[in-house]
């Protein structure tokens, strides 16, 4: 389990109009946790902001939502479950760790791409997370069409989750931002 960055929130986040939809949709599911947006799954090239938007709903979640279970878990420790429960015939157990929260939010899901048993394992715990009204948020480098089990999965998403891209920050004001910080 990974802990949230305090750096990583809503307020610190710099919004420009590569990233202007993803932040709305973030800030829109803390509102609404497990019915707005749900699944949640947001793609981007590396420093597009992916992270520190999913820290942010994390932050805000704990600070609006006093008890509420929060798993963030990143993507290669995600697959290391899947593969160890597949291994020793454990799933069972698998879907008792993860299913129960009701916020489940995994960083880097490129992890399981290539992996069709691993995606038919994660479709599984998804809707069992969303049974109880839990929300699934993931982030990715690759597009959602590079998952070639969790295509209609994703396509079904587009009607009751959200699968959208972000754009990296233009140059100046990345740049801008860097001199802030320091």
């Amino acid at each position: 389990m990974l802990f949230f960055e305090p750096d990583y929130t809503f307020k610190n986040f710099v919004v420009t109009p590569n990233n202007e939809m993803a932040f709305s949709a973030a800030n829109a599911i803390v509102e609404q946790m497990g019915t707005r947006y749900n699944p949640f799954f947001l793609y981007g090239a590396f420093g597009s902001g992916k992270t520190h938007l999913l820290h942010a709903i994390g932050n805000a979640a704990i600070a609006k939502r006093t008890g509420m279970r929060i798993m963030l878990v990143g993507g290669k420790d995600f697959a290391a479950d899947i593969a160890a429960g597949l291994k020793k015939h454990k799933l069972t157990k698998f879907y008792q760790h993860y299913q129960d929260y009701d916020l489940l939010m995994i960083d880097g899901f490129e992890a399981i791409a290539y992996d069709d048993i691993a995606q038919n394992v994660a479709l599984r715990l998804f809707d069992a997370v969303q049974k109880h009204n839990g929300q699934v948020i993931a982030t990715t480098r690759i597009p959602t069409h590079r998952f070639p089990v969790m295509e209609s999965y994703f396509r079904e998403a587009y009607t009751i989750g959200l699968t959208g891209e972000i754009l990296a920050p233009e140059a100046l004001v990345k740049n801008r931002h860097l001199l802030w910080e320091n």
